[in-house]
């Protein structure tokens, strides 16, 4: 997507970039597109069997999960790589910006290492600041362009999240970190689901629009013939099921 805005930017053609916009199929329907904060137990490390001092890298962990630790991950250190307004909100100042994009930098600092796979935090901080510099709307004030601004100013707002709605609570997200065993009747019926889509997705976009719905209509029946597809539909339903009722393991 960056690498399209920058092209349609070099060419002056500014006003064809991608605009996300909360639109929903009906009137009536209360757009859900942001994500709430959430756990995702799919991904990450074990202890083997064979660990001599398991309860050291169960102390490693915990002190990897600490805010104050989180906060040198994911925002690094207060006057060098980020800054604290008067309110103690941090942001980035145009220079910042420019050094939280070298990745040598951030290879170094450990940034990139420890950001995913490993036990973080998502959400907020418990001062309010957002636990990624990503989602905290001052760092992504100083990442807009002319463009952006104008857009933003059209639309009266100052992110472009503000157009959406704030996520409301799923006890159950989010459904795609379910453990899929490798191998599995679901994750057969997933590969051959994705392999379907690539294969339509091209041919209907490009398709004579008088040809849509023939084309859409060819795509569904293929994909609802495929097998597995009841298997794959209950697995989730049971997982979704489970969370609610507080069960995550294994889900």
């Amino acid at each position: 997507m960056e690498y399209c805005a920058t092209t349609l930017d070099e060419a002056g053609n500014p006003d064809h970039e991608f605009m996300a916009l909360p639109i929903v199929l009906e009137e009536g329907i209360k757009d859900q597109y942001l994500e709430p904060a959430a756990f995702t137990q799919n991904r990450g490390v074990g202890i083997t069997v064979n660990a001599e001092h398991p309860e050291r890298i169960i102390q490693y962990w915990d002190k990897l999960i600490q805010e104050e630790t989180q906060r040198l991950i994911m925002w690094g250190e207060e006057g060098t790589h980020y800054s604290v307004n008067e309110e103690g909100r941090f942001y980035h100042t145009a220079e910042q910006v420019e050094l939280n994009k070298d990745q040598d930098m951030r290879d170094e600092y450990g940034m990139t290492l420890y950001s995913w796979n490993w036990p973080r935090l998502s959400g907020s901080f418990s001062d309010g600041n957002a636990i990624e510099p990503r989602r905290q709307p001052e760092v992504a004030l100083e990442t807009y362009d002319e463009h952006d601004r104008e857009y933003l100013d059209a639309y009266g707002i100052k992110t472009f999240s503000e157009l959406f709605s704030q996520p409301e609570d799923r006890p159950w997200y989010p459904a795609w970190s379910a453990n899929i065993e490798q191998g599995s009747d679901m994750a057969l019926f997933a590969s051959r689901a994705e392999e379907l889509q690539k294969r339509y997705y091209p041919q209907i976009v490009l398709s004579d629009p008088a040809n849509f719905e023939s084309e859409w209509e060819s795509f569904v029946n293929e994909y609802r013939a495929l097998d597995g597809l009841e298997t794959y539909e209950n697995f989730f339903t049971e997982t979704v099921k489970a969370r609610i009722e507080g069960n995550w393991q294994y889900r």
